[in-house]
């Protein structure tokens, strides 16, 4: 019994040297994708480390008042779209790869389905970081003219510290004290 369980098992795939050629053509695309996808996800961990590091240096300076707000908020944004249009490119190559394995399985078979679903994760996948392209470009303008009101407002009351005899804060604008004295 135990030999028919183990020729059964050969017939079905489980002896390496049963195995039929179409499928092994069908383990080599599946360990050709999972190569492509794990390159890609290297290149892409190690474009976001350099990009996470540019992003720590700009608000470094920024910090320090070596580039202005405008400046800060362009590289930041430039950052993170750079950031982002990776992360779509990787996709993209991940697609085009699951596609040429999904035209090569055949009709009707696990391989297929799987891969089809694969696509659709994939496809959704890339249509959400298309929209976080969107988005993080208006977040950073919204951000930006969150900080130039609040620049404005601080400079507005050094400069009214400045205009006033005594440096005082009175909460009037200095074309106000002058109104009233006239």
């Amino acid at each position: 019994q135990e030999v028919r369980a183990q020729a059964a098992g050969a017939k079905l795939g489980g002896g390496g040297g049963g195995e039929s050629a179409e499928s092994k053509a069908r383990q080599l695309r599946e360990a050709q994708l999972r190569f492509t996808k794990e390159t890609l996800d290297q290149q892409l961990r190690l474009v976001e480390d350099a990009n996470q590091r540019e992003l720590k240096a700009v608000q470094e300076r920024f910090s320090n008042e070596e580039i202005s707000l405008r400046e800060f908020y362009e590289t930041k944004t430039g950052i993170e779209q750079s950031s982002i249009g990776n992360s779509i490119n990787i996709i993209q190559q991940e697609i085009r790869a699951t596609e040429e394995n999904l035209r090569a399985a055949k009709a009707s078979t696990p391989e297929k389905i799987r891969l089809e679903g694969e696509l659709l994760k994939l496809r959704t996948d890339l249509e959400l970081k298309t929209r976080a392209l969107t988005d993080a470009e208006t977040e950073n303008q919204l951000r930006f003219l969150d900080a130039a009101q609040k620049k404005k407002i601080e400079l507005l009351a050094d400069l009214q510290k400045l205009a006033l005899p005594s440096g005082e804060a009175t909460g009037q604008l200095p074309t106000d004290l002058i109104a009233e004295k006239l």
